[in-house]
């Protein structure tokens, strides 16, 4: 979603994961656990610093990576570990990534993974 400072992006963007969730958690035919994130990466200017914010997003507060010291193979590891535990269908909505410019590596890099776990990423 793109536009102007202030005009409600995240707050749309909020609002329809958790209406998401709402719906699936209700709709008796559906047969898959779904979980929304919102993860904002204003201050995060590579994409190291983003992978390092979604991984910390995606764990418990006691359970936090540190900024540094990561190798890159250990972090994309950690990624798809956090997710195979969610289990279900993740959607993770990443906010303010602009800030990275064109440094997506680390969050587009598919890796090694879970057979089934699929990924993408859309740069609108």
């Amino acid at each position: 979603m793109y536009g102007k400072t202030g005009v409600g992006k995240t707050a749309v963007t909020k609002y329809l994961l958790e209406v998401l969730e709402t719906e699936v958690d209700e709709d008796p035919s559906v047969d898959s656990e779904v979980t929304t994130l919102l993860v904002n990466r204003q201050y995060s200017t590579t994409s190291y610093q983003a992978l390092i914010a979604l991984l910390n997003a995606l764990r418990g507060p006691h359970d936090q990576v540190s900024a540094t010291g990561h190798a890159p193979q250990d972090l994309y590891n950690m990624r798809w570990r956090e997710l195979d535990q969610l289990g279900g269908t993740v959607l993770i909505a990443l906010d303010e990534i602009d800030a990275i410019g064109g440094d997506d590596g680390l969050l587009v890099r598919r890796g090694s993974r879970s057979p089934g776990v699929d990924a993408a990423l859309s740069r609108t």
